[in-house]
């Protein structure tokens, strides 16, 4: 019992040392044998801290005015936590047609910050650009 203990409560450590702090709710049930009754043990887990990816998938239209999406996109992200994952490499399609030429994903360290930098002032006029220049796609999902 108290190396299970020991090696759960490890691995929350290492996780919030990663991820930070977060609340988890982790559940299970100890047993000493089959005929002993079980001890149930419970936790919080804090699903809001796992990381999100905004994911754009683009055409674009006028490249000379998408390089000042480019330049200006990246620091209105990172106000909120965010920063690129992939971006602006070449796309090998395994299966079906991809519709895009281009990928671009982010990561944001929640839904919460995430949406808050869609909305935010910083992103404005980086959002119009991308809008005006591209044709685009954007999706929010959450990591696991």
């Amino acid at each position: 019992m108290r190396l299970l203990t020991a090696l759960l409560a490890a691995a929350l450590l290492t996780h919030a040392q990663q991820n930070g702090p977060a609340v988890y709710k982790v559940e299970f049930d100890i047993r000493a044998n089959n005929d002993a009754p079980a001890r149930h043990f419970s936790m919080l887990v804090d699903e809001s801290r796992k990381a999100v990816y905004v994911i754009a998938s683009l055409t674009i239209k006028d490249a000379v005015r998408f390089e000042d999406y480019k330049r200006t996109v990246l620091p209105s992200m990172e106000k909120y936590g965010g920063r690129f994952v992939a971006r602006g490499g070449p796309i090998h399609v395994l299966e079906g047609e991809w519709p895009r030429e281009r990928l671009i994903i982010g990561e944001f360290p929640s839904m919460e910050r995430a949406r808050e930098w869609w909305a935010s002032p910083e992103y404005a006029e980086p959002k119009a650009l991308r809008q005006a220049t591209t044709d685009s796609e954007l999706v929010i999902v959450q990591g696991v």
